[in-house]
């Protein structure tokens, strides 16, 4: 069945004229809730023997991201979502006095906090590189950090795969390689990538990457992901490990005297699984996930760039200022736009809720982000709603 544009058959309840915040946090898909539905009656109905079906669940959905984003299932470990993947990576590398971490300004906070503490903690260095480069010449970009490369000592390079004000993609291929040619590891937050953009994440060369469930997988919040590349398994530590990161872990609830059974850890990303979690959160991002993969991300990206370009000569028209990268590389789901003067966007945002429009204002920009189930019709609801909002929103 063609999903593209069957916001009608995927998103029936959703109330919105236009949802164009994907980028931020996606309704609930109809499979999604049914499949939560579906365990909450089976937790109802059987208590600790629906247990199982969580079990299999989790590992349904480690086959599912490996067939979207590449690798094996093996690869992957489900995390409580993209902060929780971040947190692990940073405490769980083997830091040494003096070392280095290379971050970008204007990050998605997750993608920042998590380094800044543990270089703190562990006497680190942190190098702040610019963004803009990439936005209009990436060979710039990759030649500022490899000058800071070359003077020695970074350990990681941390990046968003998309930034998350404005929509550039970052090439992921040409920084991994980048930081392997001056012994790097390259992390990636792929929150805003992830289920609208292709990913083969070992071809691109990534060593570590997160992210979440609850925007363009269209699951929701309480469940996420991490990939390891197996190269780089070794170099994480079992900081944060549980008592579910050994092997057999719970075999002392079943077998009497394993208590205290010397144990060997999971391999990661797998120890990072270190207690319980939603299941529910868990099947819900299965749904999402298959639907990704149903449609493919180069379809969806196809589709979200028509509707990106149906839209972005009429944003620009009512004096808006697109960011938009020229280079289609550098292009996501996102479309963001810088607001002509005087417009507030608050005052914007809450004129485009009164007409069924939903978007997300984030650090300054409109930031459009409708994803495969989007509509022709919502895009025209959405500029004709814009034209009116516009003048009530002057400050």
């Amino acid at each position: 069945m063609d999903l593209i544009g069957r916001r009608d058959l995927l998103f029936p309840d959703l109330q919105a004229r236009a949802y164009w915040a994907f980028a931020a946090i996606s309704p609930l898909a109809k499979p999604a809730r049914e499949a939560v539905d579906a365990w909450h009656l089976k937790l109802a109905q059987e208590g600790m023997a629906a247990f199982a079906a969580g079990l299999e669940g989790r590992e349904r959905l480690r086959t599912e991201l490996a067939g979207l984003l590449g690798g094996e299932p093996s690869a992957y470990g489900l995390l409580h979502g993209t902060t929780a993947g971040l947190i692990a990576l940073a405490h769980s590398l083997a830091w040494r006095p003096g070392d280095r971490i290379v971050i970008f300004d204007d990050e998605f906070p997750a993608n920042t906090v998590p380094w800044r503490e543990v270089a703190r903690d562990h006497r680190l260095g942190i190098d702040v590189l610019a963004l803009a480069p990439f936005a209009t010449d990436p060979e710039r970009g990759i030649a500022h950090l490899e000058a800071v490369l070359r003077r020695g000592g970074t350990r990681l390079v941390t990046v968003s795969a998309v930034e998350f004000q404005t929509g550039l993609a970052l090439p992921l291929k040409d920084l991994a390689a980048a930081c392997h040619r001056h012994g790097a590891l390259l992390a990636v937050d792929a929150i805003q990538a992830a289920g609208i953009l292709p990913l083969d994440l070992p071809a691109l060369g990534v060593d570590f990457a997160v992210g979440g469930g609850h925007k363009w997988l269209l699951g929701t919040d309480g469940a996420g992901w991490m990939y390891v590349a197996e190269a780089a398994r070794e170099r994480l530590g079992t900081a944060m490990a549980g008592w579910l990161s050994f092997a057999g872990g719970p075999r002392f609830l079943f077998e009497p005297g394993r208590l205290h059974d010397e144990r060997e850890h999971v391999p990661a990303p797998q120890v990072f699984e270190g207690g319980s979690s939603s299941t529910a959160a868990v099947l819900a991002l299965l749904a999402g996930v298959e639907l990704c993969r149903a449609v493919t991300p180069a379809m969806a990206m196809a589709h979200v760039q028509m509707l990106h370009d149906r839209v972005e000569p009429r944003l620009v028209a009512l004096g808006f200022t697109s960011e938009r990268t020229a280079f289609a590389a550098g292009r996501s789901g996102t479309l963001s736009a810088r607001p002509p003067h005087g417009v507030r966007l608050g005052l914007l945002q809450a004129a485009l809720a009164r007409r069924g429009v939903v978007a997300t204002i984030p650090d300054g920009r409109l930031r459009l982000a409708p994803h495969f189930v989007s509509t022709i019709a919502e895009a025209d609801v959405l500029v004709d709603a814009l034209a009116e909002a516009v003048p009530e929103a002057v400050s």
